[in-house]
Parts: C-alpha cells; structure tokens; sequence
C-alpha cells in the first residue's frame, strides 16, 4: 500500500504590508520516514534537522510550527509521525520537531506597476544554530580548521539559484555561524609536571595531558566530545548556565547585548524582474555542507509566476478542462491552470549513523503514490535536493526485469518547460532527465496507459539499464551508477480528462481505446507549440528572463553580419551591455581576471579546482592543476558589464558537477570522449537534452552537423543549440564544457563561490572565490532588459 505523495508549503505574505519573520533552528533530531519499510522504521533515524516556525496561508497572521504525533491513526498527521500547528511565541509546544524534508518556502519577486507603486518582498528569516559539536573531516583538514570544527559545528543558508546580493544578512555562504552547543572550557594548572586525567564523559577511556610550563596562570583546555561536557542548546539555556553563543553575564530569556553570535538573520530581497520558478536553500559550510546536506539541512523554495512565462499554466489563458474531473490537488503553492506536484528528491543514506541505507526519499516519503487521472495534464516541479548521488528520471514500465519506457498515450514521458528555474525557449519531449546533485527541472506530464497498456508505472531513476541517454554522461567511478525506485505512478480511473484552449476549442487527445473530441489541435501538438510569452528585454519579444539578456544573443549564431562570431571587445571601455562583444582574456592585465580555462582533478581525498588564463596540457595528476580551496583567497575577478567564456575541463574519470552563486549561464559547447550522434541521425542527435547543432540565428534553420571527431585524441567536440539559461551543469569524465557568463546583475556585486556540487567534493576543496566588481557604476535600468524595457517607455 503506498501512501500518497504529499508536502509542507510555507507562505511569505505579500499581501499584508509587514514584515512576518520565519525561523529555523538547526538541531539534531530523530525523523521517521513514510514507507520505509527497513528495520529502522519504527525506531526511526538522528538527523540535522530545520526546526520552523512558519505561516502556512499569505493571508494568516497565525504562525505554525511541525510537532511530533506519533498517534498513527490521526487523520491530521503527515508523513513522517508528524502534525502542523499553531504556533505561539510565548507558550510554544514542548514537541517540536525538524523533518527531514523541511517546509518548501514560497514567496512572490517584488513587484513594481509604473512608476508610483513599488512593493518590495523578501524572504526574512532567522537562523539558530543548536548543532552538536562534530569534527567531519578528521585528517582532511589542515589542523586549524579541524579545531575549529571540534569546538563548534558551523552552519549556514545558501538560497541556491538566487540572482541576489552576496553579502552578510543576504545569500552569504562565506559566514560562518557557529553554534550553542560548544565544549565547556575546564581549568587546568599550568605550573605542574604531573599528567592530568580527563575522563570521558560517553568513554571508558582517559585522557592523559601533561604540561612542563611554569606559570603562575592557568589554562583553558578545550576537550572535544565525548571528552567533556558541552554548553546547553538555545531551549534548555538559561541565565545560570548560558548556551555557547552568549557574552558572559547574558540572559537567554532577554538578551542584552544585541542577541548571540549563534543566531544569523537573513533579509532577502527579491528583485521584481527575478526569475519564477524552483529554487531551494542548504547548509552551505564549507568541510560540514556533505553531512549537513545529507543529514537533512535542504529544502525547496518557490518563487511565483510561472505562469507569466508559459500561457499553458495561467488561470486565466491557460488550458481549461472541457469534460471530466482532474485528481485532486494538493496544497498548491500558487494557482495554475493545471495540477501541480512539488517534488524534494534527497539521497538518504543515515549518515550519522554510519551511512548503510542507500535511497532517495521524496518530500520525506519512501515509493509514495503520485496520482493522475486519463488524459490529465500535472506540472511536476522537480528537485535534486540531495548532496552527492545523481538522478536520471524517467517513467517506466513496473516490470523492471524487462527495462522500458512508460510513455503514456505512446508518447514522450515528459515536456521540459524549465530547468534550474530558467525557462526553455521551446518545449523539450524527452523520455529521461538527467539531474545531477542541485538541479531542478519543471515539466508537464499527461496521464495516460504504458505502451503495454498498464496503469501503473514507475518513476525512477535509471542510470543502469542503458535505456537513457543520459547514463553515458555519469562516470563509472564515484559510485554515480545506480537505479532507484523513486515513486508509483497509478493512472486513476477510466474517464479521461479533456482540455480546451483559451478560445475554448477542444484539444483531442486519444487514450486507449477512448478519445477526447478535437477541433483544431491535439493536446500533445498543443504542448510542444508552446513559446515564453513574457515581454523582456527592449526589443519587446518574449523571452525567459526578465533579469538576463535573450540567451540567444550569446551564441555565436546571432551575429550573422560578423559572420556568425561574436566579435571581441577591443578596449576595456568596450562590454557587452553597450557593445554586443565577448570580454577576452587579454582585455585586463589582473590575472585574476584573465582566468577563462577552470580544471576539476582529484587525488582522494582531495579535489581541486583551478583557474588559468590559457589551455594547459597538464595531466590528471600533475602538480600544477591542483589547488584546494581557501576562504582567504580571491580566486577569480569579473566585471559588471562583461560577457566571460568559461572552459570548465574534468580531466579526471569521474563526473563532477559545476555550479555558479548569483548567475546564470548558457552552455554552448561540450567536448567528449564519446560521439553521442554515432548511429544517429544529426538532426535528432542530442546531448543532456540539448540539440546538438550549429545556431544560425533567428531567421534561418540551424545546420545539423552532428559532431566533430578532434585530431590527435579520440574527442569530440559538439555545438549546441540555445535553450535557456542553467545555474548546474554536468561536467562528464574527460570532457570540456563551454559556458557563456553575462555578469550584468548589478545585484549580485561583491565576493560569492563556485564550486563542484557533489558536496562530497565541494567539502574537500573543489571551490574556488569570485569576486565581482562594479566599476562602470552600472544601475539596474541600463543593463538589466525587463528594466531597459521600462525606462524606454
């Protein structure tokens, strides 16, 4: 029996003109998942876990919190053994509890009509550290930083795939917060030659010290647990005995001195031209973001108005149901024309207890139902939440000895109207997904019979089977190839769902042996038509962004007068906003901002991550490509203003995952150690979902050429075709890929990371520190289009 799918939402209010505070408390806790069916399930696992309190409707003053009910046949519990509800600040439940899939926030951009009204939104909330003390990576570390680790866990937010500022009190993973729970410091006489005996607390064995100093002082020994007793946590603190992030002589109950240094508060702006869509937030310290993460520190963020982008989703434009009745929805995070599913993939493996379960949890559930009726179109919003494991959805067939794919009504399992909460210019039909660690895709799923006719199927992920294209882009080593069950999928009832358009002609649609009349169009056809409908940019035309160029404009293909090159930038009074040009490496003299060829290598357990101005010929294993992350570095310097082309190049034989802070970017290239067009067609070949071919601009059809075999090594190297803006991209073994970075956010000035985002790696040193500067003094209005468009009127 599975249980159906379900989720936490948690509203920040732009309807009421205040501020309404949202709190975490990062604790270890126990969590239950539903539906696992290990013998942990009755016991339970620790985790680090978000306690929040929260508002669950935009419109409720009352605040909500998650408590613990382990009375298995209340109707009000939701997976997990847990209820939501109300929350008072000055009698708060003694039961509250963290899950392991956290609320999903879900918040509005700000919002700006002419010139006299402007309502700003942010996402405001408050950070508690109550972790315990724990030192991740014993031996990995130089000293300094393991000691630093011994005395307190540190923990952070980053709110991945935000186009806002970097600095402290906004989406800065470069602070530190450390936590309450800290060793207590013990005397010891300094002026003894005697051995000093420390008995353990959790251990039967003790600790000898000895000291030959001669002094009239006394020192402070800090023992790490289980060695000694640690301070209390932010709940069970008091005046007497004061939790480790308050100044001595403080009082927990009424703080004194500005509140403690263990609590971090965020203020989030959202610009009013930000992107919608699928965003999430983790722990982002460095050395402790892999445990965290896997520990249960994620969690999904919304921001609303998709449906200014697509016109298939509005309420009001979008599809309209003609005849039958769609399931029933759950808590939906905004109003669509069609039924949504928030989808929180983590890989979960009990980590803090060693690490021997091995499976992907959705929003907290083991293999939960998700239901759909004949004919219904659902938006599935789709996250990779997890730290380290790959995904590869597709919907196949239940019979998984013979390995196939669903593909309801005989068509494709998924149209692709987003990934990484950047809208595709055109819908995307694919059969699989391929989505490393941090990714996020958006797409329509229409119900309907398997190919055999069945109405249950599976949603997996599949990285075994050799069914998906994408399994040859996931290296062998790492331990990346794995399948898992993710979801059943169970095509409720016979009657189907039937749809009209905006001018209410009906969209046929043939299921099994039933059909759904048609006036002009199939509903499939009607799909795939599909193009943004949001205004952007001066030129009027719909495009993806509103905050970001046209991502065409940055492929070589658009300038058919310089034939089909994007020309340079000849002086350094030259950049893209004014000039349409490609900022070279030989443009700055500061070798930091030269640096365009970025090389991912590893020697376990390290893994690097440096950045040069040309192509190097360095191996996997020579010394000169390897460089571990340091928080004191500027690694790289980029301009406002400026259009930077990045090779990142894994020459290891792993698979490693590039991800970006504060930007977005387009992949124009990829060179590989396989041909993906070999016995294919050119014009069908494709790559991560990508049309492999040459972009002739807007008028004229792309030449599909497939790929070029490279002389001197068996490489091939692939032109891709524009289709929005990524902030993750996989980088497969032995392979180079090309992205195109507009730095034109003036939002986003200061100092901020990019990295690997296998946290495993990232952890290890595979991060580097950019710092981005504005120099031109450049404002919104002249380099941002949606506000170019406005200043214009």
């Amino acid at each position: 029996m599975h249980t159906r799918i379900q989720y936490i939402i948690l509203q920040i209010n732009e309807e009421i003109e205040q501020y309404r505070t949202i709190t975490f408390d990062a604790v270890q806790d126990k969590f239950y998942l539903q539906g696992d069916g290990s013998p942990s399930a009755n016991t339970g696992y620790d985790g680090y876990l978000y306690k929040t309190t929260y508002y669950d409707d935009s419109n409720s003053p009352q605040q909500k919190t998650i408590v613990r009910d382990d009375d298995l046949g209340n109707q009000d519990s939701l997976p997990g053994r847990v209820k939501i509800v109300d929350y008072a600040p000055k009698n708060p439940p003694n039961n509250m509890v963290g899950t392991f899939t956290p609320p999903t926030i879900v918040v509005s951009p700000s919002e700006k009509e002419g010139d006299d009204f402007f309502r700003p939104n942010s996402i405001n909330l408050d950070l508690t550290n109550d972790l315990p003390v724990n030192v991740q990576l014993a031996g990995d570390l130089p000293q300094t930083k393991e000691n630093l680790e011994s005395v307190s866990q540190y923990t952070n937010i980053h709110y991945h795939g935000f186009n806002v500022s970097p600095l402290l009190g906004a989406d800065d993973v470069l602070v530190d917060v450390p936590s309450n729970v800290t060793p207590k410091p013990i005397d010891v006489p300094s002026r003894s030659e005697d051995e000093i005996e420390l008995n353990g607390t959790a251990s039967s064995d003790d600790v000898k010290v000895t000291y030959n100093v001669f002094s009239d002082n006394r020192y402070k020994l800090i023992p790490v647990p289980p060695l000694g007793e640690t301070t209390p946590d932010s709940s069970s603190g008091s005046e007497g005995d004061l939790p480790g992030g308050y100044y001595d002589g403080d009082d927990p109950a009424a703080p004194k001195y500005g509140g403690p240094t263990t609590e971090y508060k965020m203020d989030v702006k959202i610009p009013y031209v930000h992107q919608s869509g699928l965003f999430w937030y983790h722990s982002h310290a460095h050395s402790l973001s892999d445990n965290q993460v896997r520990a249960g520190l994620s969690g999904g963020i919304i921001i609303k108005g998709s449906d200014q982008y697509y016109e298939i989703l509005s309420s009001e434009k979008g599809i309209k149901v003609a005849t039958g009745t769609p399931s029933t929805p759950l808590k939906e995070p905004e109003k669509f024309s069609v039924n949504q599913k928030v989808m929180m993939f983590k890989d979960f493996n009990d980590v803090l207890a060693g690490g021997s379960a091995d499976c992907f949890t959705l929003n907290g559930q083991v293999n939960p139902s998700i239901t759909i009726k004949p004919g219904e179109v659902q938006l599935w919003r789709i996250a990779n939440v997890g730290a380290d494991q790959y995904m590869n959805i597709a919907l196949e067939e239940a019979d998984i000895s013979k390995p196939a794919f669903a593909r309801p009504n005989k068509k494709p399992n998924f149209y692709i109207l987003a990934r990484d909460a950047d809208f595709v210019e055109q819908v995307v039909p694919t059969d699989s997904v391929l989505l490393p660690p941090a990714s996020r895709v958006e797409v329509l799923v229409v119900g309907g019979n398997t190919v055999s006719g069945n109405k249950t199927y599976n949603l997996v992920s599949d990285l075994t089977t050799g069914l998906t294209e994408g399994e040859k882009w996931v290296g062998e080593e790492g331990g990346q190839l794995k399948s898992y069950l993710l979801a059943t999928v169970e095509v409720d009832g016979e009657e189907p769902v039937c749809y009209e358009d905006k001018n209410q002609r009906k969209l046929g649609l043939t299921i099994g042996s039933i059909s759904c009349t048609q006036d002009q169009e199939e509903l499939y056809a009607y799909i795939e038509k599909q193009t943004p409908t949001t205004q952007t940019g001066r030129d009027g035309d719909p495009d993806v962004d509103k905050i970001l160029p046209d991502p065409e404009i940055l492929f070589d293909g658009y300038y058919e007068d310089n034939d089909y090159t994007i020309k340079e930038c000849e002086s350094r009074t030259e950049d893209f906003v004014n000039n349409s040009c490609l900022t070279p490496s030989t443009l700055y003299s500061d070798p930091l901002t030269k640096k365009r060829y970025f090389y991912f290598s590893q020697s376990f357990p390290k893994f690097f991550l440096k950045g040069f101005e040309k192509k190097q010929t360095a191996s996997k294993t020579d010394l000169e490509i390897q460089e571990l992350y340091d928080g004191n570095r500027i690694d790289k310097i980029s301009r406002i203003g400026d259009l930077e082309e990045w090779h990142l190049v894994n020459v290891t034989p792993a698979t490693h995952v590039f991800h970006i802070h504060q930007l977005d970017f387009v992949v124009t290239e990829v060179t590989l150690n396989q041909d993906p067009c070999k016995g294919i067609e050119a014009q069908k070949c494709t790559y991560n979902n990508y049309e492999v071919g040459t972009y002739k601009g807007e008028t004229k059809d792309p030449e599909y050429k497939g790929c070029t075999k490279n002389d001197g090594d068996n490489t091939f190297t692939c032109p891709l075709l524009p289709q929005g803006y990524r902030d993750v991209i996989n980088l497969p073994p032995s392979s180079t890929t090309t992205v195109r970075i507009p730095f034109v956010n003036p939002f986003i000035t200061g100092p901020f990371v990019y990295h690997c985002h296998i946290l495993f790696h990232e952890d290890r040193g595979m991060m580097n520190n950019l710092k981005v500067v504005n120099t031109k003094g450049y404002g919104g209005e002249e380099v941002i289009p949606q506000l170019q468009q406005i200043s214009g009127r």
